[in-house]
């Protein structure tokens, strides 16, 4: 069974993650990784794989080591902002990498899952190439198990049930995982009140999102995108950094993730050079 992609989550990075992990991520970001990064990393790992991988990505001999605009234009590109990828081409010269046009198109599919209307995203879907779903069944169980949710949240008992019995009940058979899915939602109709049940929460606006998610994961790939923003493995780079500065005791300044800067913490030497001032 074809599996799509998963979109990198800006999640806490295990500080024993091995060396051959962070080269990976410094090629998941791609080309938009500063090689200052790499040249001016503290950490024997920051200096070793990390700094390796960073430097393989953004030869030394660039004038500004990013490429800043290029890095917005497949944010844009990738999360489906179109109108915005349309203005900043024009401001900034670069060029969006895709057809503005598939993107919108991508977008449009995505929106209609996320208002609960099934049906009409696999019309699209099959409109825009009938070979995504025939060649990815992940993607296929997902999308008819989101339209078996929507008719137990419309209150249709009957044909609710004829629908898992005919058409996801063969899909998932030879599939545990798939099987274990459809159990789960299965159990609705075990409760009156389904809203409040232990499994609730797969009538909330966010399973359709996770739905949608995956939806635009594979469209991404289909059309030979990146199915995240490079700007993600930035992100998860720097977290990882700075969370390794920190275990080392070391003092600088420490940027959120919502790109505010924190005040240097007072860790390791720099505790040392406080408690000294302080004693004088």
């Amino acid at each position: 069974m074809n599996e799509g992609g998963t979109c990198p989550k800006l999640e806490h990075i295990d500080m024993d993650t091995t060396e051959d992990d962070l080269t990976g991520l410094a090629s998941e970001a791609g080309p938009a990784v500063p090689a200052a990064v790499a040249r001016k990393g503290k950490s024997r790992a920051v200096d070793g794989a990390v700094a390796e991988g960073l430097q393989q990505q953004a030869p030394m001999g660039s004038t500004d080591d990013i490429d800043l605009d290029k890095l917005v234009m497949n944010f844009l590109v990738v999360e489906g902002h179109k109108d915005a990828a349309v203005a900043f081409q024009k401001e900034s010269g670069v060029e969006p990498g895709a057809d503005l046009n598939v993107v919108e198109q991508r977008m449009e599919i995505r929106a209609v899952v996320q208002q609960g209307n099934v049906v009409a995203a696999i019309e699209r879907i099959n409109d825009l190439n009938p070979e995504i779903l025939d060649t990815n069944s992940r993607l296929y169980f997902q999308l008819y198990l989101q339209q078996l949710i929507e008719l137990i949240a419309a209150g249709k008992t009957d044909e609710a049930l004829d629908f898992a019995t005919e058409e996801l009940a063969p899909l998932a058979e030879e599939n545990a995982t798939c099987m274990e899915e459809l159990e789960e939602v299965m159990a609705l109709f075990a409760f009156p009140n389904k809203a409040a049940s232990p499994v609730g929460h797969l009538l909330e606006a966010t399973q359709r999102q996770k739905t949608a998610s995956e939806l635009n994961r594979t469209l991404l790939a289909s059309q030979f995108q990146e199915p995240a923003p490079r700007l993600h493995a930035l992100l998860k780079l720097m977290s990882w950094a700075q969370e390794l500065l920190n275990k080392d005791e070391r003092t600088f300044s420490q940027m959120d993730l919502a790109g505010n800067w924190v005040s240097a913490a007072a860790t390791g030497e720099g505790r040392a050079a406080s408690a000294s001032a302080s004693s004088l």
